[in-house]
């Protein structure tokens, strides 16, 4: 007789297991990260609220005197004079502008949200399908 190595059966299925711890790390890293995004972007929410936001159109009538109008609520649409005053102008603005930032951040938060919970369904799923211990 040689001194010749059997194969190993089980050397497969340790690279599979040691491919899966590694896959399952990589999980735990993404809903970390994910985590992180959430509580940046709702930070980043309350400041822009917090800033001041404003849902409404500018109008300029007689080019000159800024009029915000706003979506029509309950069948009347509100307007909101501002006038000439470059300071108030530039207010509001820029709360317009900050309005259009919030929805965006909203929906991020959306995404994140999305991503969590779709990567929490995948690994209950996979919990429930192993075998009890």
């Amino acid at each position: 007789m040689t001194n010749q190595k059997l194969p190993n059966p089980n050397r497969g299925l340790q690279r599979k297991i040691a491919k899966a711890v590694e896959t399952l790390d990589g999980v735990e890293n993404a809903l970390k990260r994910l985590y992180a995004d959430l509580k940046t972007t709702d930070t980043r929410i309350a400041r822009t609220e917090d800033a001041g936001i404003i849902r409404a159109t500018p109008y300029w009538r007689d080019k000159k005197y800024l009029v915000l109008v706003y979506p029509m609520t309950a069948g009347q649409r509100r307007r909101q004079y501002v006038g000439k005053d470059p300071k108030r102008i530039a207010k509001a603005i820029k709360a317009i502008d900050r309005y259009a930032d919030w929805q965006a951040l909203l929906a991020e938060r959306a995404d994140i949200n999305r991503q969590i919970e779709e990567i929490l369904t995948r690994v209950n799923w996979l919990a429930n399908t192993l075998p009890p211990r």
